[in-house]
């Protein structure tokens, strides 16, 4: 549909890489998949090519430590209200998170730092942004905060 810089190749380089997109036969609804035309913007960064592990900056997050979990891992730490850490992660194939490191922990020395390691198995990212960027083999940060005395949150209406 439109590629830029233009004559260099890329739009053949994105059919290329569309060949081997799946998708499901059919919509929610039965509907044939064939019915709809779809456009899929990819982006050539050549950030992704440099020796460092590229950064992913606005992460789209397909799973996420429940509110157990979460209450779990933080419930003996400390006496403090609000409990803060920094994740720091390597995006593993299929979008899991590994390598974490964390960076700080309040209260510091309380064990705000293992427990929220505990945590990482819960996160799992898309593999590719919307832009068509690839998170695979990317450095992900993950802010957590956690507020003891937060009010339970509202049930669900029907």
């Amino acid at each position: 549909v439109m590629e830029a810089p233009s004559g260099q190749g890329f739009g053949h380089a994105a059919e290329d890489i569309a060949k081997h997109f799946v998708s499901p036969v059919t919509t929610l609804n039965g509907k044939p998949i064939s019915d709809f035309a779809v456009q899929i913007p990819v982006v050539f960064d050549p950030s992704v090519l440099e020796a460092g592990q590229p950064a992913v900056g606005a992460p789209k997050w397909a799973g996420l430590p429940s509110l157990a979990d979460t209450r779990a891992a933080f419930a003996q730490v400390s006496q403090s209200d609000t409990l803060r850490v920094v994740l720091t992660c390597k995006v593993q194939m299929g979008g899991g998170v590994g390598d974490c490191k964390v960076e700080g922990g309040e209260p510091a020395d309380q064990g705000v730092a293992q427990a929220a390691l505990t945590l990482a198995p819960h996160f799992k990212l898309t593999t590719w942004t919307v832009e068509g960027l690839p998170t695979v083999g990317g450095t992900v940060r993950i802010p957590l905060r956690y507020e003891a005395n937060a009010p339970a949150a509202p049930p669900a209406k029907p």
